[in-house]
């Protein structure tokens, strides 16, 4: 019996050994697997990055378009308004936009400016300074502000005779 029961003790020990070494090896990564893992998220990288390229420079246009308007709108308000009893205007330029008072962007008080940057990937063409009239509001000029994102979309906005803005 004790033959038996040696035999039968060993018997277990190598199966638990057996045990043992296959929870090691279960337990661990293979290069191989570690490589495939590597390179489906490189290329999650790589098929991601354009697209969220374009919504950056679709958002910087959309804001692009939000500063301007609401520039445009705050000056012409204060002209409303009578703020300061003087004309209000808004002057877009390359990469700025200025609220300013006065009858003109050149012979204005700078200390009354207002001026927001936009991103330098925008780019803007059309109107570059509009005046509105002390106490009506209404534009000196009219026009179009046509604003562009490196991608090449492109945003206008409208300005018709009684200051209404179309974009």
């Amino acid at each position: 019996m004790t033959e038996q029961l040696k035999y039968s003790l060993l018997k277990i020990s190598k199966s638990l050994q057996q045990q043992q070494k296959i929870k090691k090896t279960a337990a661990a990564f293979t290069l191989v697997e570690l490589l495939l893992s590597i390179s489906i998220m490189l290329m999650l990288v790589v098929v991601s990055a354009p697209v969220y390229q374009s919504f950056q420079f679709a958002n910087e246009l959309d804001n692009a378009v939000t500063l301007t308007v609401s520039s445009i709108r705050t000056a012409q308000n204060f002209a409303i308004t009578g703020k300061d009893d003087a004309s209000w205007g808004v002057n877009i330029g390359s990469q700025n936009i200025t609220i300013f008072r006065g009858d003109s962007f050149s012979a204005r008080d700078a200390s009354f400016d207002t001026t927001t940057i936009l991103s330098s990937n925008i780019s803007t063409a059309g109107l570059s300074t509009v005046i509105f009239g002390k106490n009506n509001g209404l534009p000196n000029t009219t026009g179009t502000i046509n604003l562009q994102n490196n991608a090449g979309n492109l945003k206008t906005i409208n300005i018709n005779a009684k200051g209404r803005l179309n974009y």
